[in-house]
């Protein structure tokens, strides 16, 4: 055997210096007869600068028969050019190859806190009440702000040819039920609620799959509810008052054969809850202009314990008067478009020797300390 590797060993070395040894230099008018270069007409390519901002509508037939969704109507979405998914185990979006956070969603124009239960399991909304999805991978308009790199901007239905309808079902994750109706034949209103109830499945695995159960202390659970009512003051006027909230939690325990620094194990236990509430007066006259007036209030909050005391909160309330109008000077070719946000926004951080996790960095350290010790911060202030 040891004969048979040192014959290779010296093979291999004479067999690539003898491939790459040619001393004949080849004569270049042999190869222009033998190889006849051809020379191509001149191609020239034109283009027309783009009138409108980028933007992909999906309706509610679509996203009902998207492949690969499962009814979720989020998950639709990375069949759309230049968007896709971080992964195959998680929902969250990448659009034009940014990350999560540089998404910004709104719901009937209502800040979305985050779009997904437990970064992937099922979506915050409810696929029965969407009537489109806009989604603008890049140049929206200044009505969204202008600090992220793509809007999705959802919309729920505002009426139903049913006087009273609903949907229930489950599954071993979690439970829903849907409710909607008429308000005589002015207005339309929805109800949903979603639980989830991984429990007994938790309890469960470890004698199936004989594996540790101390590891979860706390199973993983969320929540969410949307509601909405409209009501048709007349033929211009429409009056809409709508919520949404959300809620995640878990808490896991890592012990010193998972972690390596002595001040880490323990609970890892994170609650993310968040919801918004909104009244908006809709104004409309077909092919002369459209108003959008809302009054909205939003609550956010991130918290994480980890470990040795470490802690971290942060939470922040957003109340926005915001105006949307377009006026067609000239219809279809000449629109007009105004519009203006007066905001507040409460914020309060308090941190324990700890700061957000950040996302993509395997080196990132979150702990905050200095001569050994924690720092402690508690900051409260309010933005205009």
């Amino acid at each position: 055997m040891k004969k048979i590797l040192i014959l290779l060993i010296c093979i291999v070395p004479f067999t690539a210096s003898a491939q790459t040894d040619d001393t004949n230099q080849s004569d270049p008018a042999k190869n222009e007869v033998s190889h006849p270069v051809v020379k191509l007409d001149r191609v020239t390519v034109e283009g027309e600068r783009i009138e409108r901002k980028p933007r992909h509508t999906l309706d509610d037939s679509f996203i009902r028969r998207a492949t690969g969704s499962a009814g979720d109507p989020l998950r639709v979405l990375n069949h759309l050019p230049s968007i896709g998914v971080l992964n195959d185990f998680v929902g969250i979006l990448s659009v034009r190859g940014g990350g999560p956070e540089d998404n910004l969603y709104y719901f009937d124009r209502l800040p979305l806190g985050y779009p997904y239960h437990l970064h992937g399991i099922v979506s915050t909304v409810n696929a029965d009440v969407i009537e489109n999805i806009e989604v603008y991978p890049g140049g929206y308009g200044a009505e969204f702000g202008a600090d992220s790199q793509a809007v999705i901007d959802i919309h729920s239905r505002t009426k139903t040819d049913t006087r009273l309808g609903g949907t229930a079902n489950a599954n071993p994750v979690y439970a829903q039920a849907f409710l909607e109706g008429n308000i005589g034949e002015q207005g339309y209103w929805y109800a949903f609620g979603r639980r989830s109830y991984m429990g007994s499945l938790f309890e469960l695995l470890p004698r199936l799959l004989e594996i540790e159960d101390d590891r979860v202390t706390e199973v993983p659970s969320f929540w969410s509810y949307q509601g909405k009512a409209v009501y048709q003051l007349n033929n211009t006027h429409r009056l809409v008052v709508n919520t949404i909230g959300a809620d995640d939690s878990g808490e896991l325990n890592f012990t010193s054969d998972e972690v390596s620094d002595s001040d880490l194990p323990g609970p890892l236990r994170s609650n993310n809850p968040f919801d918004s509430q909104g009244i908006h007066l809709y104004s409309e006259k077909q092919n002369v202009f459209t108003s959008i007036v809302s009054l909205t209030r939003s609550f956010s909050r991130t918290e994480l314990k980890f470990g040795d005391g470490y802690f971290y909160r942060s939470a922040r309330s957003i109340y926005a008067l915001r105006s949307d109008l377009k006026y067609w000077i000239k219809h279809p070719k000449t629109l007009l478009e105004s519009g203006f946000v007066l905001s507040n926004l409460p914020i309060s951080l308090m941190s324990v020797g700890a700061r957000p996790f950040e996302e993509g960095d395997p080196d990132y350290d979150f702990r905050l300390k200095q001569d050994g010790e924690k720092i402690l911060t508690n900051i409260s202030k309010s933005l205009h």
